[in-house]
């Protein structure tokens, strides 16, 4: 298990924002926030636009917007 850092400082839309880490060996992920920390700050996720609206940073919404990938569906031919 990695080391844990309370109460650290995530700034996201230039709003800082308090939140509990924990350092993994994860090299494919910025960051994982847990459900507790994401019910807590009213977030709501768009999986498809990649696209999560947090309602509970100082009392004003906050839209983070990843990137979007369209990656070409495969055709198996028989």
């Amino acid at each position: 298990m990695g080391c844990m850092y309370k109460s650290a400082t995530v700034i996201i839309e230039g709003h800082d924002i308090e939140v509990n880490l924990m350092s993994l060996e994860l090299h494919d992920f910025d960051l994982i926030l847990k459900m507790d920390w994401l019910n807590t700050q009213k977030a709501q996720m768009d999986c498809f636009a990649k696209m999560v609206t947090l309602q509970g940073v100082d009392k004003k919404k906050v839209i983070f917007k990843g990137e979007r990938k369209v990656i070409p569906s495969c055709v198996i031919l028989g």
